[in-house]
């Protein structure tokens, strides 16, 4: 039986904690599921947005600081399945390699 997680809407934004993304990352080493299946809205994106341009709200937002923050939150999403790995290749172990949608 195929195991699969679903990863729904993150809504990644800079300042925003993401440090909830390390501990999603370490229930699917736990876990081990054979297929991660990202459904999409990791990031908000907000410089994008057309919906607050011109308003003072939409000030500041840029978008290397959105793509900063996806990078970093996925970086801590999986930073527990790439010390897995590490650990598993120094002890010649068979490492976790899940199938990523």
């Amino acid at each position: 039986m195929t195991k699969i997680f679903v990863l729904p809407d993150c809504q990644v934004k800079p300042g925003h904690d993401t440090s909830y993304l390390n501990w999603i990352g370490q229930y699917i080493v736990e876990k081990q599921p054979d297929v991660i299946v990202n459904i999409g809205d990791f990031s908000d994106m907000s410089s994008l947005s057309s919906y607050d341009v011109g308003k003072k709200s939409f000030e500041g937002r840029t978008y290397a600081a959105d793509v900063n923050a996806s990078i970093e939150a996925m970086s801590s999403l999986m930073e527990p399945i790439n010390s897995f790995n590490a650990r598993a290749s120094a002890n010649r172990k068979k490492q976790y390699r899940p199938r990523m949608v």
